[in-house]
């Protein structure tokens, strides 16, 4: 029964971290966006300058300068996700530079590696963009659970507004 019980538990607590999708407001200086963390990995350091702009009510990244640029996640947020699905992300922004997005997968609540991500040219004017990102198993292990990343590549100076990323179960082509 014992043995019964902590499966169960750690089964509902896995559950509560996971989504079926995210979404975060860049408009405020607080909130959501605080949950989103900068991925610590030698190839993006030194982190970006990141800070609120009152005036364009949007989150601010400058001065890039790590080799492949910076990326951030949102760790508490993953989503519910397996291989064949797609994870689509909105996100507006302006600025200069390449912005991208991708997923990392997770394998019974293990990180398994970085999967598939995509990269758009900024536009200097205020742009929705939709990127549709498939989801694969890696390393032979099923995909349970996806975590959303975006970042962007050295020299990118760039406002963010909102990013949502939704699962669309099993409509990878």
């Amino acid at each position: 029964m014992k043995k019964f019980l902590t499966l169960t538990l750690t089964a509902a607590a896995l559950a509560a971290f996971a989504a079926e999708a995210l979404k975060t407001d860049f408009t405020k200086p607080d909130g959501d966006s605080k949950k989103w963390t900068k991925i610590i990995w030698e190839g993006y350091q030194p982190a970006p300058e990141i800070q609120f702009d009152a005036k364009e009510k949007a989150w601010h990244f400058s001065k890039v300068t790590g080799q492949y640029g910076f990326a951030m996640a949102n760790h508490p947020t993953k989503l519910k996700a397996k291989a064949g699905d797609v994870v689509q992300i909105k996100f507006s922004v302006k600025g200069t530079g390449e912005f991208f997005a991708g997923l990392q997968t997770f394998s019974q609540d293990n990180w398994v590696g970085v999967d598939a991500h995509q990269v758009s040219a900024i536009s200097p004017e205020w742009k929705e963009y939709t990127l549709n990102l498939p989801v694969n198993d890696l390393r032979n292990k099923p995909t349970d659970l996806v975590l959303v990343t975006f970042g962007a590549k050295q020299n990118a100076d760039f406002f963010i507004r909102n990013f949502s990323a939704e699962v669309k179960p099993g409509a990878a082509k």
